[in-house]
């Protein structure tokens, strides 16, 4: 038996990347007040959208091993990997 810990972990932590990608995105509000506001609302960008692509590619790992654990052989488990994979 395979140990589909780390599947169920990759979810997770993709998961809390994402909400963290939700709570420090910048809304563009001061955007274009100042120099500086720029600069700073630019790096929230980068961290918030590093955050949020890291998210999914861990997210993509935790659906691969779960898609092993549903058995790939069967059709179903694979096109649903293979469609969320896609339109992420």
């Amino acid at each position: 038996m395979r140990d589909y810990r780390l599947y169920g972990y990759a979810l997770i932590v993709g998961s809390v990347l994402l909400i963290i990608m939700g709570l420090t995105h910048p809304t563009g509000e001061g955007l274009l007040t100042s120099r500086e506001s720029l600069a700073h609302v630019a790096a929230i960008n980068r961290f918030a959208h590093g955050s949020g692509i890291l998210g999914m590619w861990i997210i993509v790992i935790g659906l691969a091993g779960l898609s092993r654990l549903l058995d790939a052989e069967k059709p179903t488990a694979t096109a649903a990997f293979v469609a969320y994979a896609v339109v992420t």
